[in-house]
């Protein structure tokens, strides 16, 4: 619960630590400060970001993995440099971020960020809904390799999935990134923030690629039902 956290970091973890399946609410944050931020070798894995409402940076994944997370944004959050950052070798893999136009409102703001020099980072099979732009990297970059992997990806009611001026040997793997024409949630309304038929079995799967591999169950995008959650009979068989 932030309230009465006005500034600095909610939670700043050391090296090799894991924050899993924890709730943060009530951002009243107005100062400096960041929802959390992952030192090296860590983890956050099935966390609830509700609500966010600052309009600044909200989390640092530095050399850290950041898996199966949903992060909500209020609908006036408006910082259109971005709220998540996977600095040097941040993994942000199977998250769904809410933006403040989701739900059929007006997409706004920026949800990752890769800025100059900040390289090897990996993006894949998240969900995006309600941003004006899902990944912003820097377009003043003199570093190539920012993004490895920006694989598996779909978006809804977002103006841009990546900044279109971004150098193109800053993404190495640029693929199966797609728009939707429809929510890939169950019910936004309802806070069921589950994926429906549209993210089931839907994900880049590297093995897929590879002929000799037949009958690849592929990933299921977003947080939910992915690893962390008990398989459903359908995802086996």
């Amino acid at each position: 619960d932030g309230t009465g956290k006005l500034s600095g970091n909610y939670l700043d973890v050391g090296v090799n630590s894991v924050v899993m399946g924890n709730h943060f609410y009530n951002d009243e944050r107005t100062g400096s400060g960041l929802f959390v931020y992952l030192n090296s070798g860590s983890m956050a894995l099935g966390n609830f970001f509700d609500n966010i409402v600052r309009h600044h940076y909200d989390l640092y994944t530095r050399g850290s993995e950041f898996r199966n997370n949903v992060m909500t944004y209020d609908s006036g959050y408006a910082y259109n440099t971005g709220s998540v950052l996977p600095i040097d070798s941040g993994k942000i893999d199977n998250n769904t971020f809410i933006g403040p136009g989701a739900g059929g409102g007006t997409a706004a703001a920026a949800c990752i960020y890769v800025p100059n020099s900040y390289e090897v980072n990996h993006i894949a099979n998240n969900y995006f809904e309600g941003f004006a732009l899902c990944i912003n990297v820097s377009t003043t970059s003199t570093h190539p390799y920012l993004i490895n992997q920006l694989v598996g990806n779909r978006y809804h009611n977002c103006n841009n999935f990546v900044e279109g001026g971004a150098p193109s040997d800053s993404i190495i793997l640029n693929e199966e990134n797609e728009e939707l024409s429809s929510t890939g949630l169950v019910d936004i309304s309802s806070a069921d923030y589950r994926p429906n038929n549209l993210l089931i079995n839907q994900g880049y799967d590297p093995f897929a690629m590879v002929n000799a591999i037949t009958n690849t169950l592929r990933p299921t995008i977003g947080a939910l039902e992915n690893r962390i959650a008990a398989p459903r009979v359908r995802d086996l068989y």
